[in-house]
């Protein structure tokens, strides 16, 4: 087992701001890909443009709050077009990550077997 934190969101675009969202998702992942503690950060959005689901990897929970730290503003202008509809966070975050998540509402799993390679 890893002290890794991974967070998976399934949101819903609002219409017409698929555009926008390629747009912030570049954005974004440009931003994460200079996080030393951010081992995956990946956006996927539906051919039809009405979905999108973010995976992201964090080493730990620290490597999770530093990344949040970061965001200046992007979450708001991702709010206004999306609408989250499942957040599911797998790991261990500590206190402060998870009251941080706790906005989203996700749900908590917990690892009991397996491996990361």
């Amino acid at each position: 087992m890893t002290n890794n934190v991974v967070v998976a969101a399934s949101m819903a675009v609002r219409e017409g701001k698929v555009a926008e969202l390629r747009g912030l998702a570049e954005e974004m992942s440009t931003s994460a890909q200079q996080e030393p503690g951010t081992i995956a950060y990946e956006w996927h959005i539906s051919e039809d443009g009405a979905r999108c689901d973010i995976y992201e990897r964090y080493a730990d929970s620290a490597a999770f709050m530093a990344h949040v730290g970061g965001l200046e503003g992007q979450m708001g202008r991702l709010m206004a077009l999306v609408t989250p509809t499942n957040v599911t966070v797998y790991g261990m975050p500590d206190e402060q990550a998870r009251a941080v998540l706790s906005g989203w509402h996700p749900t908590f799993m917990t690892q009991v077997a397996g491996f990361t390679r």
